[in-house]
């Protein structure tokens, strides 16, 4: 509450979830719709169906990664497995009471949701869908998700704890004023998301040409002749030589004992390659220094990780302490930044994880290893600066898709508590 030294707004009023438009309202979930927990035919082997007026058995499986909406079920029910289970039908709201903690999705096809989701229905009346949809997946409600579920050892959401969630409500017409915004800036995040990809996809054709010799840049095709060498056909000025004959190879040091909150070093272990650089530790000592140039790359991984084979590039002195577990690709005259696009995920490396026990690259998996390299080390130069403008274009594409998602999630605190008005 306020005290006396506080003034609201005109046009604002105090309520016990703070100050919001005179206009809106404050309204428990469940006076608002209907809420049902799903339900689970057991055992579900006994129900399943590939007949096709099966009904739709939608799972968590069936969503895509970031999605509003559930389009299709990869399976079917018969009608006494329906019986139950809690049917849902176009334009409900089902909700993850476990896996991504109570996102919401919207449902585009009917049929039948197991236990692990809870079904909202009757909100029409209340509720623009997808205002409803920017509301619960907004920040004010997830909190209250996670605060009413503290304490249980397990973040898992139930029909009573949904039920009691605080929601806003505006007039209908400012709800769909509030959800043409946001979902405008969507389908821009989305654009640009598509972009990348794109880009990506342009970028990782390129490479399979260029550091194969497939395609030659401009000024480097003087003959058209290839020579057949272990790897396959390649141009006759280019070479096939072993790993350990273009290299030096050093082994990271353990920094574990010595992580500090801030520190000189940036220490690099398989997350910070990982992440490209995103996830960080740092130390105050370092028992193997990165210089200018090096390759940093991954040595081990989980079954089918992608983390294996992963390089950083480093661009800076005196900066990294090089973890164990990550190897430094130090080149003895090639150029640096070729060989960083020819061993990042090299397709060497990656068969060796035989996708059940964890892969490690040894000693004498780095002597065997085959590099294909033009003998002109100008066109080494050429290739790797064609590659890097790409990723500069790409690097610059996702500045601006992370700038716009920061910008919807500002659009959304304020649209959604009634702090910013929409005329």
């Amino acid at each position: 509450m306020v005290n006396d030294t506080q003034q609201i707004s005109k046009g604002y009023k105090q309520t016990d979830v703070g100050v919001i438009p005179v206009d809106w309202g404050v309204f428990k979930l469940n006076e608002l719709m209907k809420i049902y927990r799903g339900g689970s035919p057991r055992p579900i082997q006994a129900f399943l169906t590939n007949r096709p007026d099966g009904i739709n058995w939608i799972k968590i499986g069936d969503v895509s990664v970031n999605a509003k909406y559930i389009l299709h079920a990869e399976e079917k029910i018969i009608k006494e497995g329906a019986d139950h289970s809690r049917r849902v039908f176009v334009g409900d709201f089902v909700l993850s009471n476990s896996m991504s903690f109570g996102r919401p999705y919207i449902t585009r096809i009917s049929g039948c949701v197991h236990d692990g989701w809870l079904v909202l229905q009757d909100y029409q009346n209340n509720f623009d869908t997808e205002f409803l949809f920017y509301l619960l997946s907004s920040a004010q409600v997830l909190r209250q998700y996670k605060q009413k579920a503290a304490g249980s050892g397990v973040l898992n959401l139930n029909k009573e704890l949904v039920s009691s969630v605080d929601l806003l409500k505006p007039s209908l017409s400012d709800q769909k004023k509030i959800a043409k915004v946001l979902s405008d800036l969507d389908n821009l995040i989305l654009k640009f998301d598509q972009l990348i990809q794109k880009k990506k996809n342009i970028k990782q054709g390129a490479m399979q040409k260029l550091l194969t010799g497939k395609k030659r840049l401009p000024g480097f095709a003087n003959s058209k002749d290839m020579k057949e060498t272990v790897v396959g056909k390649i141009p006759v000025d280019w070479n096939v030589t072993l790993l350990p004959e273009i290299i030096n190879y050093i082994h990271g040091k353990a920094h574990e004992k010595f992580i500090v909150k801030q520190g000189k070093y940036i220490v690099v272990n398989s997350k910070f390659v990982s992440s490209n650089g995103q996830v960080k530790k740092y130390s105050n000592n370092v028992f193997c220094k990165a210089k200018k140039g090096d390759i940093l790359t991954v040595l081990s991984d989980l079954p089918k990780g992608k983390a294996l084979a992963k390089c950083y590039y480093v661009t800076q002195e005196d900066k990294y302490a090089v973890n164990q577990r990550v190897c430094i690709w130090r080149s003895k005259g090639a150029y640096s930044k070729f060989l960083y696009y020819i061993l990042n995920r090299n397709p060497y490396f990656l068969s060796l994880d035989d996708g059940v026990s964890q892969t490690h690259i040894l000693n004498h998996h780095i002597k065997k290893c085959p590099v294909l390299l033009p003998s002109n080390i100008k066109e080494q130069i050429a290739i790797a600066d064609f590659l890097s403008q790409m990723d500069l274009e790409i690097i610059g594409l996702n500045k601006k898709f992370n700038k716009y998602k920061k910008l919807k999630q500002g659009m959304m605190q304020q649209l959604l508590t009634g702090k910013i008005r929409l005329i």
